[in-house]
C-alpha cells in the first residue's frame, strides 16, 4: 500500500533520498561539475498514484506533525473502457504506463490522420471519480491538456511517433 505525504514511513524515505542526493551532488563537486557549470532537473515520479482522504490530525504538516490517513490507495482504471463507454471511441492502441503515458495506435496512423486527432481530442475529454473523496478527477490529462503523446504502432508492434511537432 503506498504510504501518504507527510506519514512518518514517507518522510524518513524522504530524509533518506536527501542524504544520498547530498552525496551525489559533493561527489560531482568534487569532480568539478556543480550549479555553476551545470543544469541539474530532477522531476517526480510514482507519487501520482496516491489517492486518500483528508490527512489527520488536521494540523499536520508532514515535519514537524506527520500525517496519518483513514482512507489511502490507488486509483487504476481501464482507459480503453473509459474511451467506449464515456466517448464511443473503439480505436485499437497500446499504452505505455507512466506520468506521461505514452499511446501507441495500431495502423501506424499520420500524426494529423482523423483517427490520431480524434483519439488526442477523446483522450482529452475523459473523466473518473476519486472513489474516496468522490471528486471528479480529469483523466489524464483533463485541463491542463495536452499531455498526451500519441505514438502509432505497426501491425508488427513496431513502434514510431505520432506525436505533433
Amino acid at each position: 500500500m503506498p504510504t501518504g505525504p507527510g506519514e512518518a514511513g514517507y518522510v524518513a524515505q524522504l530524509k533518506s533520498y536527501d542524504k544520498a542526493f547530498g552525496q551525489f551532488f559533493a561527489r560531482l563537486a568534487a569532480d568539478g561539475i556543480t550549479t555553476d557549470n551545470t543544469l541539474f532537473v530532477v522531476a517526480p515520479d510514482e507519487n501520482d498514484h496516491f489517492v486518500g482522504g483528508g490527512p489527520s490530525p488536521a494540523n499536520c504538516d508532514g515535519v514537524t506533525v506527520p500525517c496519518t490517513y483513514a482512507q489511502r490507495g490507488e486509483i487504476t482504471t481501464s482507459i480503453d473502457r473509459l474511451l467506449v463507454t464515456q466517448r464511443g471511441n473503439s480505436t485499437p492502441f497500446d499504452i505505455h504506463f507512466d506520468d506521461a503515458p505514452t499511446f501507441y495506435i495500431v495502423g501506424n496512423p499520420a500524426p494529423t490522420a482523423p483517427v490520431t486527432r480524434t483519439m488526442e481530442h477523446d483522450l482529452d475529454a475523459l473523466t473518473a471519480t476519486n472513489p474516496i473523496t468522490g471528486e471528479t478527477i480529469l483523466e489524464p490529462a483533463g485541463a491542463a491538456g495536452g499531455f498526451f503523446r500519441l505514438i502509432a504502432a505497426r501491425g508488427d508492434r513496431g513502434r514510431a511517433s505520432s506525436a505533433r511537432k
